[in-house]
């Protein structure tokens, strides 16, 4: 068997490189659960893992297994990372001006109180 021609050039380094066709990614790659936000690990046809988005920073070790056949879910180990908080910044309410009129009126109705019972 020989690799090259008479001439002295592979005959495959000739031809174009013919590109293979790159696999369609699944758009859903990040889902959020319960306040958590999980990035696609792997999936069979069994189910599909998803694994906590900071594993690679934080090494928490948190994983959501769906059973796409039962619509089940399973989760795997606990969270070692921070917890997520309790709202978004939409449920805050802005009250200091309530408050600084609240505190002025209290100042004015009885002058004899310190300053240090009024907080």
């Amino acid at each position: 068997m020989t690799r090259h021609s008479e001439e002295g050039t592979d005959s495959r380094s000739l031809q174009r490189p013919t590109k293979k066709s790159s696999k369609k990614r699944d758009p859903k790659t990040k889902i959020i659960h319960m306040g958590f936000e999980y990035t696609r690990a792997w999936s069979s046809h069994l189910k599909i893992v998803f694994r906590c988005s900071v594993y690679r920073s934080t090494g928490c070790k948190a994983r959501l297994a769906i059973r796409p056949t039962t619509s089940g879910y399973e989760l795997v180990n606990m969270h070692t990372c921070v917890q997520p908080t309790s709202g978004t910044g939409a449920d805050i309410v802005d009250c200091t001006t309530a408050m600084k009129l609240r505190v002025d009126s209290l100042s004015v109705l009885d002058l004899t109180k310190p300053v240090h019972e009024m907080w």
